[in-house]
This record gives structure tokens, sequence and C-alpha cells, in this order.
């Protein structure tokens, strides 16, 4: 980490702040979230032990994965998202832009600019 942050590994770095990773990042912490809850499930349907080959490891291995990653799908679109957009409206107002308001500074302007000729 302190080699892509002083520069000297750039590859890396390039690598690390590619823009792809994004919406995954969003996403990975969601999934850490739900995969609890979807393990504790998963072990209290089990009824009884039973013996695992390799096939059903990788099987339960992977339907946890697609099912953390769903369930945070479902908890970015319909808490962490709407959330992040009203603390936003809320915490940061955009300042109202009108194209009147434009229109009169260029007008303005143009008039200054002819008047020191």
């Amino acid at each position: 980490m302190f080699a892509t942050s002083y520069g000297t590994l750039e590859f890396l770095h390039k690598c690390l702040s590619w823009r792809c990773w994004i919406p995954l990042s969003k996403l990975v912490y969601g999934a850490y979230l739900a995969h609890y809850a979807i393990q504790t499930r998963a072990a209290y349907n089990t009824v009884n032990s039973s013996e695992f080959n390799f096939f059903d490891i990788v099987t339960y291995g992977l339907s946890d994965i697609i099912l953390a990653f769903l369930s945070a799908l479902g908890l970015y679109l319909t808490v962490e998202a709407p959330t992040r957009i009203i603390l936003k409206v809320l915490l940061f107002p955009s300042k109202p832009e009108n194209k009147k308001d434009k229109q009169d500074a260029e007008v303005q302007e143009q008039v200054k600019s002819e008047t020191r000729l």
C-alpha cells in the first residue's frame, strides 16, 4: 500500500484505482453483513450430520457467495442508495442556477467590455 501511494508501483496503483472496482466495493460490505445471516440459516436448517464431498462444498460455497451478493445488491438499492441521496440533499444543498441569471451576467460582461473600448 505504501509503494502504491508513493508511486513506485504505478501498475498496481492503476489496477487498484480502476473504476470497475467501485460498484464491487459498494457491495462487499453488504455481502459481509448478509453472509452471516445466510450461514446461520443454513446451520439451523441442518437437522443431522451428513457427509460432505468436494462437489457439495463447492456448491454450498458458490451459493452462499451468490446469495450474499444478491442480498447486498438488494440492501444497496433499498437502503444505502436512497439514504445517501437523502443525506446529500439535506446536508449539501445545491445552489439554484437560473438560466436567466447566467444570461444577465453574460450581457453585463458584454456591456462592460464595450464601454471600456
